[in-house]
């Protein structure tokens, strides 16, 4: 376990820098390194692919909360414009779940909606879609999109 007695110094850099969308469904078996705390590399089936999300710069944010019984896992990020075809097509590939691949603006990665535990057994669903036009002149049209899931572990990194 990391040393919690130490603190922390440094500039530090919020939010996400890229997020990878990964159909749970087409995932194969991860190898989990105990020594490192982390995933290899993503593997997946034949048809499976990550979807590259191009996200408004700044929208994107993962978070994990410890609750009773688990952890509730939060994926959110926005879309450039009112995206009704994209929001359809992402409904679709939700329904047999998703596993976020991370990336922090300090560069490290992160494995979401997969577990060395239970595999993707509690993947990413869309929780939310919310699409604007904005209030005021020269606002942006948006589409927020929150992508949630529950399990009990907490999201561990990715070495590749």
């Amino acid at each position: 376990m990391e040393d919690l007695s130490q603190k922390v110094c440094g500039k530090h850099l919020g939010g996400v820098a890229q997020l990878r969308l990964y159909d749970a469904t087409k995932l194969l078996p991860l190898d989990y390194d105990p020594a490192s705390e982390a995933f290899e590399e993503v593997w997946f089936d034949d048809g499976g692919a990550p979807v590259e999300v191009a996200f408004v710069e700044g929208s994107g944010v993962w978070s994990e909360r410890g609750v009773t019984g688990g952890v509730e896992h939060s994926v959110a990020f926005e879309l450039q414009g009112v995206r009704t075809e994209a929001l359809e097509g992402l409904r679709k590939l939700s329904e047999g779940g998703l596993v976020a691949e991370i990336v922090d603006n300090e560069g490290a990665k992160f494995l979401v909606g997969y577990s060395q535990h239970a595999a993707a057994e509690y993947p990413l669903r869309l929780s939310s879609a919310e699409s604007s036009t904005g209030g005021r002149r020269g606002e942006r049209p948006t589409t927020r999109i929150v992508l949630t899931s529950r399990d009990g572990w907490y999201a561990h990194r990715l070495k590749r």
